[in-house]
């Protein structure tokens, strides 16, 4: 299997020009279009459900993050009862409540990435929160840990685009679930996997983590083989893809994805052409739009959000 990084590689100096132009062509024409869409409206079709939609992000991905939540808000039939948005310290939370003024009617909070870390502390997990300090990688995992172990999450990346709900019913009762998204290739902590000797988890379905629905106490999560270890590495190197490294190792336990046809990180269309409109499966509920396909995600929200 060719990985993500050498396809990447291979296809971008075909398309580094035109990704630029094009991405800009189709994000401006989003801008205009999310400043002209009316305020979100619950439907009949939609309810109100015991999770938490949860997003943390820097300021330069504030019009992505606002696109994400307007494809989710407006395309499932589950709705939040808790929307929380975290800062990763490069924006003040008044900011955000001002930017994201468009979220009247539904339950927002505004955090820092510091309220995580001031939790683990207080939880003697002092190598997550050394983590979390150091990259957005340990942020994100923590900020998630943490509001799982209170609620059911649904975590998403600014870079998703959501069409349908991701739950079955039984979701909403469980008391520890962990349900991840697949990846187009296994992108990992290389070193971390052959400090831990795990190199089976290659042999696995690749993980992405864009995309986690998640709920437990941390304990329940960290007391799997491994983990305690990885945080602690992490704390000292946060090595590339750190926080999927160690959701892959999660995994091992529960066995929970979405399949490709639900919600897809693949990258094979990047050279797709300029204009060709996207047709998903019936059935399918996100995108996430990796790395060089952000022209295809702004051109996924003018023609289909």
């Amino acid at each position: 299997m060719i990985s993500q990084k050498e396809f990447i590689a291979q296809a971008f100096p075909k398309m580094k020009i035109r990704h630029k132009i094009l991405r800009r062509l189709f994000e401006y024409a989003s801008r205009i279009k999310l400043l002209l869409l009316p305020p979100i409206r619950i439907k009949d079709s939609q309810s109100i459900r015991n999770f938490t939609f949860l997003m943390i992000f820097n300021k330069k991905n504030f019009i992505y993050t606002k696109a994400t939540l307007y494809s989710f808000l407006k395309n499932s039939n589950d709705l939040p009862q808790n929307i929380i948005l975290i800062s990763d310290g490069s924006w003040e939370l008044e900011e955000g409540k001002q930017y994201f003024s468009f979220l009247q009617g539904f339950n927002v909070t505004y955090e820092s990435y510091q309220d995580s870390i001031e939790y683990f502390k207080s939880k003697q997990e002092n190598e997550l929160a050394q983590w979390a300090q150091k990259h957005i990688w340990g942020k994100k995992y923590a900020s998630i840990v943490r509001h799982a172990a209170q609620d059911l999450v649904l975590f998403s990346d600014p870079d998703v685009l959501w069409y349908k709900s991701p739950f079955k019913d039984g979701d909403f009762a469980s008391n520890e679930i962990l349900k991840l998204s697949i990846d187009n290739s296994h992108n990992y902590d290389d070193k971390l996997i052959e400090i831990l000797g795990i190199d089976t988890l290659y042999n696995e379905t690749p993980i992405n983590c864009g995309i986690v629905l998640m709920k437990g106490k941390s304990e329940s999560f960290h007391c799997i083989n491994g983990i305690k270890e990885a945080l602690k590495y992490e704390s000292k190197v946060a090595g590339p893809f750190a926080e999927q490294t160690i959701f892959a190792i999660e995994y091992l336990k529960y066995k929970e994805v979405w399949n490709e046809t639900e919600i897809s990180a693949s990258i094979s269309d990047m050279l797709q052409p300029y204009f060709k409109l996207n047709k998903y499966p019936s059935g399918f509920i996100a995108r996430h739009y990796l790395f060089i396909l952000k022209w295809i995600y702004w051109k996924d929200f003018l023609t289909k959000i």
